[in-house]
């Protein structure tokens, strides 16, 4: 595969890579089908928004939350990309996938450690990850701190002034960060819900 894919087309080595047992799991296979999948989904023309999750205390990806349970964040996550998708939007989750990076319903999740901050997505989610806006280089059409938690590592009024909007999950959520953090009274925030699936409850 490794030997193959220096003759082949981006699109080539992404269909090959289906048809070889075992090549999707091994790093250094990995380390050349996931950017050449990357590639081919960037020469569209469809608008791209990019979550970038960094890493987590266990690896999680969509599959994840009916497998072995996982964090409101992390489902929040899922679900918001998984609509992004839905609505043509080309969506790239960078997270600790766990070595299982690929697409899942359309969206692509890749290891955190593959992010660029040059890439210059048209929308930009930093999840629960404040310190990303103090990175001067990091490029995006627009650039947004989507914060789960009330208290986050990171952030104060240098990072929050990286980001063009805050995103909170309610009108108690916004109201209570600007309380602890009184540096974002004058931020412009927006509401991002946690986009539950309510499919996955009985009435």
């Amino acid at each position: 595969f490794l030997a193959a894919s220096r003759l082949l087309t981006d699109s080539e080595v992404v269909n090959l890579r289906h048809r070889l047992d075992g090549v999707l799991e091994h790093p250094q296979a990995r380390n050349v089908w996931v950017p050449a999948l990357l590639r081919e989904a960037r020469r569209g023309t469809q608008p791209e928004v990019v979550f970038f999750c960094g890493p987590s205390l266990y690896p999680w990806r969509p599959g994840t939350p009916e497998e072995i349970g996982v964090g409101g964040s992390e489902t929040a996550a899922i679900e918001i990309a998984r609509r992004f998708a839905n609505d043509g939007y080309r969506t790239i989750v960078y997270n600790d996938c766990g070595g299982e990076e690929g697409v899942y319903d359309g969206v692509h999740y890749v290891d955190f450690n593959r992010f660029r901050v040059d890439d210059n997505p048209d929308i930009f989610v930093s999840w629960r990850q404040a310190a990303m806006g103090n990175d001067p280089q990091l490029k995006a059409g627009q650039k947004l701190l989507w914060n789960h938690n009330l208290y986050v590592g990171g952030l104060d009024a240098r990072s929050a002034g990286g980001f063009d909007k805050i995103l909170a999950l309610t009108e108690f959520h916004k109201e209570a960060m600007k309380q602890v953090y009184p540096f974002l009274k004058k931020a412009t925030f927006g509401l991002a819900p946690n986009g539950i699936n309510l499919d996955r409850f009985h009435p």
